[in-house]
Parts: C-alpha cells; sequence; structure tokens
C-alpha cells in the first residue's frame, strides 16, 4: 500500500515503455536521480519483495502485481535486506533535514545581510546598535554554516567534511553494497543524528536571542523571518 515510486511521462498512441530503476523515490529536498526523467528519481534501492505496478492513461487504470528479487549471487537475507533499507532511510532522512538546515541558515543569512543596508541608508538614530547587532547575528550564523557545511571552494583541499558531507559519506557506505549495516557505520549514524540535533539547538538560540533582539530594534523596518520548518 506504499507507493515507493512514480514515473510521469506523455503517452503516444501504440505501445509506450516506462522504466523504473527499482529504487524508492528521493523525498523533497534530496536532488531527484534518473536519467532523461525516466526512472522516477533514483534513491534508496527497493527490497525484494511483492509490488504493484499500476498505470493511468486518463480516466483508465490497470494494475498488476510482481516480484523483484535480490541477487542470486549475493547471500542476503531478507532480515538483511530490511536492515539495510531502514538504516539507510535514516541516513537520507538525516541528508534531508541537515540540508534545511543549511537552506535555514543561508536564508537567515541574506536577510540579515539586507536589514543592515536598509538601516544605513535610512540613518536610524540607533544605527550603531542595529550595526552591532546584525554583526553578532552574521558572526553567529557564519560560525554554524562553518559546522554544517565546508567553507566555498579555495585552493586549501584539507579543508575537513562538516556535518553534510559526513552524512553523504555514511549514506553512500549504507546503500552502496548488498550488505547489511555494520555496528560501526550504525553507530556513526547516530553520532551525526545527534551532532544534527545540536546544530538545530543553536539556529534556535541564535533567532531566540540575537535574532529577536534585532527584530525588537527593526521597528517600521521588515523582520527576520525565520524559514518554515528551518530550525526543526
Amino acid at each position: 500500500g506504499t507507493v515507493v515510486n512514480k514515473i510521469s511521462q506523455r503517452g503516444e498512441p501504440g505501445v509506450n515503455r516506462a522504466v523504473w530503476n527499482m529504487t524508492w523515490a528521493n523525498p523533497p529536498g534530496m536532488p531527484a536521480g534518473g536519467r532523461g526523467g525516466r526512472g522516477g528519481g533514483g534513491g534508496l534501492r527497493a527490497v525484494p519483495g511483492t509490488y504493484t505496478a499500476t498505470v493511468a492513461a486518463g480516466e483508465r487504470t490497470a494494475a498488476k502485481t510482481f516480484g523483484l528479487r535480490g541477487d542470486p549471487d549475493v547471500s542476503h537475507s531478507r532480515a538483511d535486506y530490511e536492515a539495510q533499507h531502514q538504516a539507510a532511510s535514516r541516513a537520507r532522512d538525516l541528508a534531508v533535514e541537515a540540508g534545511q538546515l543549511v537552506a535555514a541558515v543561508e536564508d537567515l543569512t541574506n536577510q540579515v545581510e539586507a536589514s543592515e543596508e536598509q538601516v544605513k541608508k535610512a540613518k536610524v538614530p540607533n544605527l550603531s546598535q542595529l550595526l552591532e547587532l546584525t554583526g553578532t547575528a552574521r558572526s553567529q550564523l557564519a560560525e554554524l554554516d562553518n559546522k554544517l557545511r565546508r567553507p566555498r571552494p579555495t585552493m586549501n583541499y584539507r579543508v575537513y567534511p562538516r556535518l553534510t558531507e559526513e552524512i553523504r559519506n555514511i549514506l553512500g557506505g549504507l546503500s552502496g553494497a548488498q550488505a547489511k549495516p555494520t555496528q560501526g557505520l550504525l553507530m556513526a549514524l547516530g553520532e551525526l543524528e545527534s551532532e544534527k540535533g545540536e546544530r538545530a539547538k543553536e539556529l534556535e538560540q541564535i533567532l531566540n536571542t540575537t535574532i529577536k533582539s534585532l527584530n525588537d530594534m527593526l521597528d517600521q523596518f521588515p523582520k527576520i523571518m525565520p524559514p518554515a520548518g528551518g530550525g526543526k
């Protein structure tokens, strides 16, 4: 009963072909896979089992069940497939949540910089206090951004990976091989989930302190608005 993937394409009179790449569709917030719009956007591998393919054209639909089998050369039990899928799903969802944090920090930074320019042009009486707050906000957001992702490209290849890159590495390790997730990978995943939670708390703290104080002083100017869901 769970929708695993959808493929949409323009049909032509006669025989049409749609190819499912045996993966789940990626959730919003992750780049879609697939080639040329076919395949429905590749994500996590589907677990062997019984599936239903439903074709809809206009008001007509037709459905047929089929079996998806594992690689016969791989000694992988049903429980192993399920464990791998569940762990990879956690890592995928974590990647989406970390990406939302990055987007929130970037959006807030842009808003703070725009407010800074507005108050400078207006030459408000409390300009020095406002600029002090905007400077603090930019500094705090930059520090958080540095924990979430690598700095913009530089000549220094020794820049260590941040949270988003580490999550992608774990996701690749969990979904790349046909193997039950190791205890080491599961432990690393749990640590990254905890770190993401800490980064979300940092953003919430910035919103509840510096950004709140800045909004209180902006008076007639537009307020800094937190992106929907970005602080969760």
